[in-house]
């Protein structure tokens, strides 16, 4: 809207430049309008322009009216999904990495002709995507929902960020420094880095450290902890299955490391064709098997380990030793 973008940029000659659009026409537009409604809508200064009050109130009205016509879009897609019987679920890479794809493996197994569609993405994508009605759920870190958008969040498991290293690392069993840590040993780092750590970072200069790896690829980072002696900045969640089977653990560093939570985002639904809300309730119930002490894996190979004649290592006997993460940091 012509009007909108002049008055959110406070000028027409800016309002022109964000838009690709002439001065002359945005002049001529808000003119229109202003003669249709016959009320004066914006005043001009030697700075730019101002709303009017009328001009406010118009455009709470517009922007309630265009929250609700994208709701009805929304509504719409996801109306015919359910004629479909399919179903769209969002994962962040973490999630994607980790236990997406088998719980969304047992929903097949319970609808067969189900067509499912699976999508990776950053969280705030992924809630611009449910927002949007392109997804049915969404799995990712936990951000905040404005009340109109009529999401309901649950929470599925906590998640820690910390130091990780191989089971066998040398290092393991004294607190270490981070400053020593990273004057004398060897790191790989996600790409782009954290808020947390790179805010920790600010002051010390990267070329520092003696060998710095920086990975933009999950795989690559997790392939870095699991196999050398690099230390790495991670979650618990992204390290999901080398936690699991005991192939990294994490250090103990002077850094206090924020807590997280990975969230599942979702609208119920009265439609009994489409199987969200059973999808809703295997996320749920994965989650409380990995908290207690089971994996995302397990629950969905049907518990191998637990299955007569399974070739499974029992609990807590895993290819390296080395210590575990605490019950509720997994």
């Amino acid at each position: 809207m012509l009007l909108k973008s002049a008055v959110d940029a406070g000028s027409i000659s800016r309002a022109s430049a964000e838009l690709g659009v002439s001065q002359p026409t945005i002049t001529r537009g808000i003119a229109r309008l202003e003669a249709a409604l016959g009320y004066r809508l914006v005043e001009r200064t030697a700075k730019g322009i101002l709303s009017t009050e009328v001009c406010r109130s118009l455009l709470k009205h517009v922007e309630r009216a265009t929250s609700e016509l994208a709701e009805a879009g929304a509504t719409l897609r996801r109306m015919r999904r359910s004629r479909y019987r399919s179903l769209a679920c969002g994962g962040s890479p973490t999630a994607m990495e980790s236990y997406v794809p088998s719980v969304m493996f047992e929903l097949i197994r319970r609808y067969p002709t189900l067509s499912l569609q699976l999508y990776e993405a950053p969280s705030p994508k992924l809630l611009e995507m449910m927002h949007a009605g392109e997804l049915d759920i969404a799995i990712g870190a936990r951000l905040k929902i404005e009340e109109n958008h009529q999401v309901e969040v649950e929470t599925l498991l906590p998640d820690t960020m910390g130091v990780f290293v191989n089971a066998n690392h040398p290092l393991l069993g004294k607190p270490q420094t981070m400053e020593h840590l990273l004057a004398t040993q060897r790191w790989v780092l996600p790409e782009p880095l954290w808020p947390y750590p790179a805010q920790m970072l600010r002051d010390i200069p990267l070329s520092s450290i003696p060998c710095l790896v920086r990975a933009q690829s999950a795989s690559a980072l997790r392939w870095y902890a699991r196999e050398t002696d690099f230390l790495t900045i991670a979650t618990s969640l992204m390290l999901h299955t080398e936690l699991s089977n005991g192939l990294v653990t994490e250090l103990t560093t002077d850094w206090s490391f924020p807590r997280s939570q990975h969230v599942i985002y979702y609208r119920s639904t009265p439609d009994a064709e489409r199987p969200v809300d059973i999808a809703v309730a295997l996320f749920k119930s994965a989650s409380h098997e990995s908290l207690d002490g089971g994996t995302m894996t397990a629950f969905m190979s049907g518990k191998a380990a637990s299955q007569p004649g399974s070739q499974s290592q029992p609990r807590g006997q895993h290819r390296r030793s080395g210590h575990r993460l605490p019950r509720e940091s997994m």
